[in-house]
């Protein structure tokens, strides 16, 4: 019975975050422009992506990283917020 509850408040608590996520996504890069201009930078001093390789962005946002390596690799990026899913895909 305890397993049940748990589970149940688990999945009550991410179905909470997914949903205020989504509704926060439509402004998401506007209001995080700054933030994320930074550490895109700096997350690619630190890649050394070759255009054989092969990139999974698991949460990738508005895409932004994804856009950055777009040339001759091939991307894939997963969102959960469906709102953020179409631009950055």
């Amino acid at each position: 019975m305890t397993t049940v509850r748990n589970n149940g408040q688990k999945q009550k608590a991410e179905t909470s975050v997914i949903r205020e996520y989504s509704g926060l996504a439509p402004t998401y890069d506007i209001r995080w422009a700054s933030y994320i201009t930074a550490t895109l930078g700096e997350t690619l001093k630190r890649l050394d992506i070759k255009p054989s390789d092969r990139v999974l962005d698991i949460g990738c946002g508005i895409g932004s990283l994804l856009r950055a390596i777009s040339q001759n690799n091939w991307l894939w990026g997963m969102m959960t917020a469906k709102a953020q899913a179409h631009p950055a895909c």
